[in-house]
């Protein structure tokens, strides 16, 4: 049985499914390595025609779209109600159209933006700027997916005087990829889990990505990107550590509005995202 790092986050308190028995507080430099995930080569094909997805569509505003891995749960921002507020909605297959969506009380007041939610729908970060003046990382738990959330916690590993949203994670929780501007301009970022905790990123892993652009969205082998900069593009590299590639736009998607936010399912056949495109940001997705 292979234990992946999310699952050794959310293990009760003795580790016997490790093939061990080891308290929480004695984690070995082991259980925080990278999972070997092989998800196969990237879909070279274009997506075909985007469409509205009409029933989340409301006047108002919608925005940053984020699915679970099964894709029967979405959060995604919105202003349909007069101010920002993250939505829920759910399904019964991936087939379904979406169930009538409903706010997610628990972040209220907060003006929480940029979800984004775990492929196993237990994590949720979100950035918000309250009560500082610059966007700061915030992350809530639920125990199951039938649970209300936790009080969210400041990510402060990952925060800095400077503004960063749109925290996505990749290995099963292993790695995040943020928006930060930390840097003097608008670039992604890499954070990993420290190699002796499972507890906390380490913050001398926080690299700049070398891409330009916002509203992540990674792979769950860390080695696909996909991003906004106006319009939508995606990008690889051959490892965790190398460089990523020059970005290739996805054409049959950018409409020459702003095109934004996507996520994908880890097979690279479908994608949500946001586009302006009616001159109101609404929530479009596309298949291949």
């Amino acid at each position: 049985m292979t234990l992946r790092v999310a699952e050794c986050l959310l293990v009760p308190v003795l580790l016997v499914a490790c093939g061990r028995t080891a308290l929480l507080d004695a984690r070995t430099e082991e259980l925080c390595t990278p999972p070997v995930i092989d998800l196969g080569v990237v879909p070279s094909q274009q997506f075909g025609p985007a469409t509205l997805i009409t029933e989340l569509a409301a006047p108002g505003g919608d925005d940053d779209p984020t699915l679970t891995g099964d894709m029967l749960e979405i959060f995604f921002e919105s202003q349909r109600s007069g101010t920002s507020r993250i939505w829920h909605a759910t399904r019964d297959t991936a087939d379904d159209a979406w169930d009538p969506p409903t706010p997610v009380s628990e972040f209220d007041g907060l003006g929480a933006n940029t979800p984004e939610v775990s492929r196993d729908g237990l994590r949720l970060r979100f950035a918000t700027t309250l009560p500082s003046v610059q966007a700061d990382l915030y992350e809530a738990t639920r125990p199951d997916r039938a649970s209300s959330w936790s009080n969210p916690v400041r990510l402060d590993r990952l925060d800095t005087a400077f503004g960063e949203t749109g925290c996505a994670e990749f290995l099963d929780g292993y790695g995040v990829v943020f928006f930060s501007n930390r840097s003097g301009s608008n670039q992604l970022w890499q954070a990993l889990r420290e190699a002796s905790s499972c507890t906390d990123f380490d913050v001398s892993t926080t690299t700049m990505l070398g891409v330009a652009g916002a509203n992540p969205w990674m792979r769950n082998d860390g080695l696909t990107l996909a991003y906004s900069d106006g319009d939508l593009y995606v990008v690889t590299r051959a490892a965790l550590n190398d460089a990523f590639g020059t970005p290739q736009p996805l054409s049959s998607l950018n409409s020459g509005a702003n095109d934004d936010d996507p996520w994908m399912n880890d097979d690279m056949t479908r994608i949500f995202f946001t586009s302006v495109v009616t001159g109101d940001p609404e929530l479009y997705t596309a298949t291949r």
